[in-house]
């Protein structure tokens, strides 16, 4: 299935501005993303191996997602960086450079940080139709949210360049954040949504997986 400009419109998941919520109130309920996190573990996903790995992307005038491939590097997606990275922060430290960018609408980055410790996730190929998960800052929540969706059956061409999609469209903020297997290793990174001509259904996209492995690699 080929699609170019005139054929959809492209959702960056990017969140510009980002709103710090409000004080939680404890006579209600848990926050969605609380309820996506629970309902993520109980389906037997690697939450608590993949969760230290992640981190939101902050930079002047919004937020994106970015994970950790070495105890000083991390990916996120190359549309996050427009602003450049004054004051940008990555898990609370300031990002010191950009390290790579593949530029376009199938772009991701690696930024650099000083070193810090948790785990760092790898590359695996997913196959056409095996369940994923989605996982970043979501919005303005505080806490990181999960939730599957499925690697698309047909591969589509955006803009000239090849892009690996899924089921459902990404929300706002999870820019840059993992797509991930239940093994807990990266398939994909989350860029943003489009809408095809046909029906209502938004499909989330990123980019092409052995672009992907290529640059993690050359950064683990």
């Amino acid at each position: 299935m080929i699609m170019n400009k005139a054929t959809l419109l492209l959702i960056f998941a990017t969140q510009i501005p980002w709103l710090a919520p409000g004080e939680p109130d404890p006579t209600c309920c848990p926050p969605p993303e609380v309820f996506a996190r629970r309902a993520a573990r109980a389906d037997g996903w690697p939450i608590d191996k993949v969760e230290p790995a992640i981190a939101r992307f902050v930079v002047i005038d919004g937020t994106c997602t970015a994970f950790r491939i070495h105890a000083e590097r991390w990916v996120t997606a190359s549309h996050c960086l427009t602003s450049g990275l004054v004051g940008a922060t990555i898990q609370d430290l300031p990002v010191l450079e950009t390290l790579e960018d593949l530029k376009g609408e199938m772009g991701i980055a690696v930024l650099r940080t000083a070193p810090s410790k948790g785990p760092r996730l790898k590359a695996a190929f997913a196959r056409r139709g095996e369940d994923v998960l989605y996982v970043g800052y979501g919005g303005a929540a505080p806490a990181i949210t999960f939730f599957p969706v499925l690697v698309m059956m047909e591969d589509v061409e955006i803009n000239g360049e090849h892009a690996q999609t899924y089921s459902d469209g990404a929300i706002q903020g999870m820019s840059g954040g993992p797509t991930i297997n239940r093994a807990g290793q990266v398939t994909g990174v989350v860029l943003g949504s489009f809408q095809p001509t046909a029906g209502p259904q938004l499909i989330g996209f990123g980019p092409d997986f052995a672009r992907l492995k290529r640059l993690m690699e050359k950064w683990d």
